[in-house]
């Protein structure tokens, strides 16, 4: 002490005004820890702002003149306030029996600067290596948000994506706040909480939809909340206000009062497919940003072009230019009429005379006919009468038929005035539905033929997946491809089907939709650059829960021991979150008698939604009906119909299948407001409860009138 006053008295004659203490009247003799240990009380200090008191000093020692000196030993706990301009600091002596004598000085640490603001929505993620440990993390992260409220959520995910295990086992959700992310985690709700079991990393293939999946205000979510994505966007807008004469973030994007005339604008092609193409570059390039590279591509008519150019086949000024010609020149053609029908190719040619094409072939069982609105009448009756379900598109021109030849022509002057490229990027052809080869992609002919001929998109799936572990991600602004590729019959249990955006007709906030699509991809293996997806922002990591180790005992018991107790202790003391189904046996009654049907073609697919079994007779009845016409086992009460396979033909055929076998009368529009089991099960309850006057059910639900989710078109 006396060194200390010394060394201090050359620099200040100031005295009483830094506190002294010891370690060693806390925690006793150290030894070699001694030194760390003063650190590490030195490092609280700081952190709380207080200083902590010396136990045990009522008289200190008559030699320290600590009267005359610029110490004062801290008899209490103090709290030790904050010059402004100055930062506390305090220094942490270490002396030794053997001469040792060492001196740290430490300061704490910088203000933080405020976080940049965030995304509105946030992706909460969770990793363990067991059900029940993911359980536990998920309640204990749930109370640590509940007891630190200031802490921001964005600062908390971007700790769980960055400072944290990528483990096997793995919970997502997407929230609005902290309070909501608290509540989610507790309940553990599975209409909200998706959960999985990560395979290794898997190959990403990415689709991008064509003329069919736009609506008004697409994506509208994401340019106002992804600075990337709007930097795409507005960079494609600009280059093309001349080629279009608009905006087209006006048409894209419009201003209230401008609803009417930027629909009407995008019911035309000439505005539509540079709108898709350029919703669907830069929505690739933000996944890409993202760390998703996909090994595969493919496109649906329009949506070949923006693959094609994220592979660096067209350039960008190129495509934009070729895109604009390709819809002027449709525009200008004579009307014409696309159907969509629930049959095969080799069902659907022989019925296709003069007049009529084979435009697209979207799945095993779905095929697009294209030609004049009069045989596309003929065709739709013919095919209405033999119980085919089939629907005339809202389209005004038969792309890709005979009616397109006369464009041929000046198309090709229109590819052959652009430089092509090889692609960086593996794509499958639309044209061939086999994988596109350089000398192909160089070749205008190529691009000419995509003009004219068949959508071969079902066997590209096909082609895709020949790899197991394929996701398939749907680039674009609705989920009409997720729904066609999760019925394909080529796609099998361990493949994974994510669309990025909303259907049209969801309630869904278009960010909420991106990042549950992002937690779907991490669900399933797939890696996420973290700091791609916080790029622009300035987070810091927190404090957090740490891993929930699960303690095991292994002493030898006594061998008298009753099973009743060995059961309870190997009982998991709360719930443990599953993704398989856990269906419990029960006698059958009649009263939940579920009508005979054919062992299914297929499991369940892999769903971020986890599996619960239908309850209720009707629940189970209606369950039953699902299963046969989907061909898929064990469909849960909360399963979506479209992430199961279906789209809105199947709809069609399932509530007319429910209103044969179950005699009620089910509302198209109401059923697709919820389109689960669940859903369906009170839509026909309450059904039932109408036609027989009341049975005590109460009111039926009322469900507001909606349009149903259109096919996938070319």
């Amino acid at each position: 002490v006396g060194a200390l006053i010394a060394a201090f008295r050359r620099w200040t004659p100031r005295r009483g005004f830094c506190a002294l203490g010891s370690v060693k009247s806390n925690i006793g003799h150290a030894s070699p820890a001694a030194g760390v240990a003063g650190l590490i009380k030195t490092a609280l200090a700081l952190e709380h702002g207080e200083i902590p008191p010396t136990l045990n000093c009522a008289r200190p020692n008559p030699i320290i003149d600590f009267a005359g000196g610029p110490f004062y030993v801290a008899t209490e706990l103090r709290p030790w306030p904050a010059t402004e301009g100055t930062p506390r600091r305090a220094g942490v002596s270490a002396l030794g029996f053997g001469g040792t004598n060492a001196h740290v000085v430490t300061e704490e640490a910088p203000a933080q600067p405020g976080g940049s603001p965030g995304r509105p929505w946030h992706l909460v993620t969770l990793s363990a290596r067991t059900p029940a440990a993911l359980s536990a993390q998920a309640q204990r992260l749930a109370r640590s948000l509940r007891d630190t409220p200031g802490v921001p959520l964005a600062d908390v995910t971007h700790t769980l994506h960055v400072g944290r295990r990528q483990l096997r086992s793995r919970l997502a959700v997407v929230c609005r706040s902290a309070e909501d992310a608290a509540a989610a985690l507790e309940s553990l709700d599975p209409r909200r909480i998706m959960t999985g079991r990560a395979a290794r990393e898997r190959p990403v293939g990415f689709m991008f939809p064509g003329h069919g999946s736009q609506h008004l205000n697409m994506t509208r979510g994401l340019y106002e909340g992804e600075p990337f994505f709007r930097e795409r966007v507005d960079a494609c807008a600009e280059r093309l206000a001349p080629l279009l004469g608009s905006d087209l973030r006006r048409i894209l994007y419009p201003a209230p009062g401008e609803e009417e005339a930027a629909a009407a604008m995008l019911a035309q092609t000439r505005y539509v497919q540079p709108a898709l193409f350029t919703v669907e570059y830069a929505l690739g390039g933000l996944w890409m940003r993202w760390g998703l590279r996909p090994d595969g591509m493919i496109g649906y008519s329009i949506g070949e072009y923006a693959a094609a150019c994220l592979a660096g086949i067209f350039d960008l000024p190129d495509a934009l230019a070729v895109v604009v010609a390709r819809a002027d020149l449709a525009q200008q053609l004579p009307e014409g009429a696309m159907l969509a029908a629930a049959l095969s190719e080799a069902e659907l040619e022989p019925l296709l005379g003069s007049g009529l094409s084979l435009a697209a072939v979207s799945a095993p069982a779905h095929c697009i006919v294209a030609g004049l609105p009069g045989r596309i009448d003929t065709l739709r009756q013919e095919l209405a009468s033999r119980g085919v379900a089939c629907k005339r598109l809202t389209l005004t021109r038969a792309f890709h038929s005979e009616m397109m030849d006369p464009l041929l022509a000046r198309y090709r002057e229109v590819i052959r005035g652009v430089r092509l490229h090889p692609p960086s990027l593996a794509l499958v052809s639309g044209v061939t539905g086999t994988w596109l080869r350089p000398e192909e992609a160089t070749d205008p002919e190529h691009w000419v033929r995509e003009l004219r001929g068949t959508v071969r998109f079902s066997p590209g799936i096909a082609v895709l997946a020949d790899d197991p572990r394929r996701v398939f991600l749907e680039v674009g602004p609705s989920n009409l491809l997720g729904a066609l590729v999760r019925g394909h019959s080529a796609v099998a249990g361990d493949h994974v089907v994510v669309s990025s955006c909303r259907a049209p007709a969801e309630d869904v906030a278009d960010g909420s939709a991106l990042l549950a699509a992002a937690g779907k991809l991490w669900l399933a293996g797939c890696s996420i650059d973290w700091s791609g997806f916080y790029s622009g922002q300035r987070r810091r990591r927190v404090p957090l829960p740490t891993y929930p180790f699960e303690r095991q005992r292994y002493w030898i018991e006594p061998a008298e021991r009753s099973a009743e107790s060995r059961s309870a202790e190997s009982r998991p003391a709360g719930p443990i979150l599953s993704a398989s189904p856990q269906v419990e046996a029960a006698a059958p009654s009649a009263e939940a008698a579920v009508p005979s049907v054919p062992v299914p073609g297929r499991p369940r697919p892999r769903l971020a939604t986890p599996y619960l079994a239908p309850a209720s007779p009707v629940e189970q009845r209606v369950a039953a009906i699902w299963q046969e016409l989907l061909g898929i086992g064990d469909v849960g009460v909360h399963d979506r119909l479209f992430e199961l396979g279906g789209d809105s033909l199947v709809a069609v055929q399932l509530v007319s299948r429910v209103r044969d076998t179950l005699r009620v009368e089910v509302p198209l529009a109401a059923f697709l407001e919820m389109p689960t089991v669940h859903g369906l099960a009170i839509v026909v309850t309450g059904s039932m409860a109408r036609q027989d006057g009341g049975t005590g059910l109460g009111e039926a639900p009322r469900f507001t009138e909606g349009p149903a989710l259109p096919d996938p078109r070319p």
